[in-house]
């Protein structure tokens, strides 16, 4: 499994008290696709029956997010 997490933050003072935080966060960020485990489900074996023997029918993560953020710190 293979996933890469970023988060840039800058602080900025305002005031004496006060600090704004700039917040930029990526998940998944390179965008990675990790495949789920093939199908095990044997059937009869007879074309109609629709078997999925070997088939992968998932993903184990999500598509890239990515979220802005504003926080004041008082």
């Amino acid at each position: 499994m293979f996933d890469t997490d970023i988060a840039l933050l800058k602080d900025t003072k305002i005031g004496e008290h006060s600090t704004l935080q700039f917040r930029a966060e990526a998940f998944n960020a390179f965008n990675n696709v990790n495949f789920g485990q093939p199908d095990d489900f044997v059937t009869d074996g007879l074309p109609s029956s629709g078997g999925t023997f070997g088939t992968i029918t998932y993903t184990s993560t999500g598509p890239r997010i990515m979220q802005l953020g504003l926080k004041l710190l008082f």
